[in-house]
């Protein structure tokens, strides 16, 4: 295809001014800091059974430091040196084998305890159906649980960041109460609680950049 001399010209013009202009950019690479958050989770499984009239009295430990938070990080490419928190993302159940009654129905609470701290609630009283299985419902938190928990987590960072470390009486207690519906049929199911936490930090990472 023949290009006339005129419009080849003003082409090569425009774009010497384009470049001149500073418009036209050039990618690079280079290192950025990112932000990341990343999670895990702590779960017990549990069975409720009893006789007819139940009230549910669940009890049990999530030892924080059998977490494996070295092997979390490395997976996220996360030097423990560069975690900024760790935190409770969330606090849910699922019903694994649903109680012979499909409307069996659960009113309770969950209460705990951080290293031999005082007992608070962990999520606001709520109800729930076991006569089916579930998938994760996710239960709506406690500031004061979410406090308690908080602060234990603090200190397991704390404490591997110090180098290979456990927090003395790294347990979470906890007590699941509730009364257990119809009164006239046993209760018979099991269920799953598990605690999301998030963990924050920084990697180092190669990008593209406009200039």
């Amino acid at each position: 295809m023949r290009i006339h001399r005129p419009i080849l010209a003003l082409a090569l013009l425009l774009g010497a001014q384009f470049v001149l202009s500073g418009c036209l950019t050039i990618p690079t690479i280079a290192d950025r800091v990112v932000e990341l958050v990343t999670t895990t989770s702590v779960a017990d499984t549990l069975h409720a059974v009893g006789s007819t009239n139940f009230i549910l009295n669940d009890t049990g430990l999530f030892d924080v430091n059998s977490l494996g938070l070295a092997g979390i990080l490395n997976d996220a490419g996360i030097d423990v040196s560069n975690v900024t928190g760790i935190s409770l993302a969330g606090v849910s159940y699922q019903v694994i084998t649903a109680d012979a009654n499909a409307a069996r129905n659960i009113n309770g609470t969950v209460k705990v305890s951080c290293a031999g701290g005082p007992t608070v609630d962990l999520v606001n009283p709520f109800s729930a159906n076991a006569g089916a299985v579930t998938g994760e419902i996710p239960v709506s938190l406690s500031a004061a649980g979410v406090t308690q928990i908080d602060a234990l987590l603090s200190q397991l960072l704390t404490a591997i960041k110090s180098g290979p470390g456990t927090v003395p009486n790294g347990f979470i207690s906890y007590t699941i109460n509730g009364a257990s519906t119809p009164t006239s049929v046993a209760t018979d199911f099991v269920y799953v609680l598990k605690l999301t936490l998030n963990v924050q930090g920084t990697v180092k990472t190669k990008m593209l950049t406009g200039s």
